[in-house]
């Protein structure tokens, strides 16, 4: 526990920077729930203009068929991400500002091209690519360490350099024509310095295009410095990993030193870091830090949430919002490893070189022991500045990772922000003489997130207040035909093919209230779509808690929420995963053949030699039963003179009794157990 004194101090020390009025947690950006029509591609029509683009003087065997799967491959994929609820598509005001940087950037010869567009796509990861096509997409999370305009703008440019030089399409040319893996030394191309000479080659055209946008060259420099910061730390991360001496991408202190190298052939005239706006930079990244937190959060990364949301809190201790996140993520780390909660905050998993600097041992030391700029990504002359630099002066102010959840509830509380008394109760869940006080508070705020969840909770009727009925989920049915050692993807973009595989699909649902086949989610109802992805997504984690069941409920109210709303208390996640084998058929005009089919008329054909895996994850709240199930089907050979969808309905339905008599012999189980 905190010595009472220590939490004084810093608390004194806190509040002397921040004002004590009621705080509004802004838990992120609420998303419209139809995706734009502008989002939904035509995959016949990507694969078309990749294809056109594309140089056909290549030699390599079967060349027609590659330079098609080539194309298919990134089409099926580009349109699959613009239609996965993933890439934000009502925030304009970030929209247009990234836009109008990348015009800025992009060389002369592609101005013309029309499909060159950046998106920015719902991930905290610091991280931005570029496809075939000319789509850009950038996370979130480049904004976490993204400082100004310039760094940005760097970032687009080294992007659209791997565009320009058609990377892509030559490492899949080298690829093809195994150039990689050639046992004659004089022939065969080492393919980790293939890819590290491509990235130097876009690293100098983003010193070139910046200078020519206007932008102060240093920005690409800047964009370099950052990705040798994160790789310092991710080497930190790993007890046996020294340097990274085997990637695809060259050392950041190389990288650094190359474009240093550069510069000095460059003019010297000053350009600024700023074109099309300072303010609107630093307000979008202001807004932007909430979203990455939000999605660090919400994809279950809960080391990367604490160390973002402290490291943001560090620049802005008035802000309640990363106070939630930290707390959050700290207790839902404690839910899925108990352990969690006596691990030294941050440090923990952070490795050193010993003396002989042949071994590498856990850093000891808690994060107030010493100011660790590789850890917390804050350079010394920036940590001059911090507004809550306080906390590494005099006694440490907390250890743990209890302490310091301990520490920021006591804080939130006296910011009077409810969503960290909120989070405050989750944590006491298995005590209601601790909770229930936390939660009537909660409820005497005004602007409350979880209201109706804190009620029935408050009153003990979680579970009873939900319906006791199931749902079974269809997370998407996409067959896939292997040629030799190729897939080809086959994809709908009609409609009434997926009537089709609902209808046949139904007679296997018939014991559950009611099915859902998740992609008619995606035009209407996107939130419910990118909620139900996420506990899909939980449904298959393997979580492990000593002494006690992970509530999928307790861990994320949102899925507690998802089951109100679709008046069941459990979902089953059914994945089918579909596969064709043609041995030996690797043309053009095989690969054409599958690609002109839609899943209906697929499935319609006989003698084909076909196999199916099925698997159903369960998420429960009901009382006396295992919160979670996992069932995987072993491999299901279908008829080779039949169609698929008697055969898919049968399959389908025998797997599901299968996991509901797992589900009573596991629950039996439990409860043996407790009693």
């Amino acid at each position: 526990m905190l010595n009472p004194q220590t939490l004084g101090n810093l608390l004194i020390g806190l509040l002397l920077t921040v004002s004590l009025q009621a705080q509004t947690t802004n838990l992120g950006r609420t998303y419209q729930d139809q995706l734009p029509p502008n989002f939904k591609l035509s995959i016949e029509a990507l694969r078309t203009h990749i294809h056109n683009g594309l140089p056909k003087e290549e030699c390599m065997e079967n060349f027609h068929r590659q330079i098609l799967r080539f194309s298919d491959i990134n089409a099926v994929s580009i349109a699959a991400l613009m239609e996965s609820g993933d890439i934000y598509s009502d925030w304009p005001a970030m929209d247009t500002y990234l836009n109008n940087v990348l015009q800025r950037v992009i060389p002369d010869e592609l101005k013309e091209e029309k499909m060159i567009k950046a998106y920015l796509v719902k991930d905290g990861n610091f991280n931005a690519y570029m496809r075939a096509t000319g789509h850009m997409f950038i996370n979130v999370g480049i904004f976490e360490l993204v400082e100004d305009e310039a760094t940005l703008a760097g970032i687009m440019a080294h992007e659209i350099g791997h565009y320009y030089l058609r990377h892509g399409f030559e490492t899949f040319v080298k690829a093809q024509n195994r150039e990689f893996e050639l046992r004659v030394a004089s022939r065969k191309v080492d393919y980790l310095k293939f890819s590290v000479n491509n990235e130097l080659d876009c690293d100098s055209l983003s010193l070139i295009w910046l200078q020519k946008a206007g932008y102060n060259f240093k920005g690409a420099i800047k964009t370099m410095e950052v990705l040798k910061k994160i790789e310092e730390n991710q080497i930190m991360k790993q007890k046996d990993v020294w340097e990274i001496t085997k990637s695809t991408h060259p050392r950041g202190k190389k990288r650094v030193a190359k474009l240093q190298e550069y510069a000095k052939q460059m003019a010297s005239k000053a350009l600024p870091n700023y074109i099309v706006g300072e303010d609107a930079f630093n307000q979008l990244r202001k807004e932007a830090k909430t979203e990455i937190v939000k999605h660090l959060l919400h994809s279950f990364q809960y080391a990367d949430c604490i160390e973002s949301a402290f490291r943001f809190h560090l620049e802005d201790v008035e802000n309640t919002t990363y106070l939630y996140y930290l707390m959050e993520a700290i207790r839902r780390a404690g839910m899925m490893d108990n352990n969690h909660w006596s691990k030294k905050f941050i440090t923990h998993q952070y490795y050193i070189v010993t003396g002989d600097k042949e071994k590498k041992v856990k850093i000891g030391k808690h994060i107030f022991e010493d100011f660790f700029p590789d850890i917390l990504l804050i350079n010394q002359s920036k940590f001059k500045d911090l507004p809550a630099k306080f906390y590494w002066e005099g006694d440490p102010k907390f250890i743990t990772n209890e302490q310091a959840f301990e520490f920021f509830a006591k804080v939130g509380e006296l910011l009077k922000e409810p969503e960290c008394t909120f989070s405050n109760a989750l944590s006491m869940s298995f005590d209601p003489e601790k909770y229930k006080p936390l939660l009537k508070e909660y409820l005497n705020f005004e602007n409350i997130r979880f209201r109706d969840f804190a009620k029935q909770m408050l009153n003990g009727t979680l579970r009873s207040s939900l319906e006791n009925n199931s749902i079974a989920v269809v997370n998407d049915f996409s067959p896939v035909v292997k040629q030799g050692d190729e897939y080809v993807f086959i994809r709908d973009e009609d409609n009434n093919n997926k009537e089709t595989i609902k209808k046949h699909l139904a007679p296997a649902f018939l014991n559950y209230s009611s099915f859902i086949y998740l992609p008619d989610l995606i035009d209407n109802q996107l939130n419910d779509f990118s909620i139900l992805q996420e506990m899909s997504q939980y449904s298959r984690l393997k979580v492990r808690a000593k002494g006690q069941r992970i509530n999928p409920h307790l861990l994320d109210p949102r899925f507690w929420e998802a089951m109100k709303r679709f008046n069941v208390n459990e979902f089953d996640f059914v994945e089918l995963d579909f596969r064709d084998v043609e041995k030996n058929i690797q043309t053009l005009e095989s690969y054409q053949n599958i690609i002109n089919f839609n899943t209906k008329s697929y499935l319609e054909q006989v003698k084909r030699d076909r196999y199916i895996r099925i698997g159903v994850f369960s998420i429960r709240v009901k009382q006396n039963n295992i919160p979670k199930i996992i069932h995987f089907s072993n491999q299901r050979n279908l008829k080779y003179k039949e169609t698929i969808f008697p055969q898919l309905t049968n399959f389908v339905k025998e797997e599901l009794e299968f996991k509901s008599e797992k589900a009573k012999e596991i629950d039996a189980r439990a409860k043996k157990v407790e009693d």
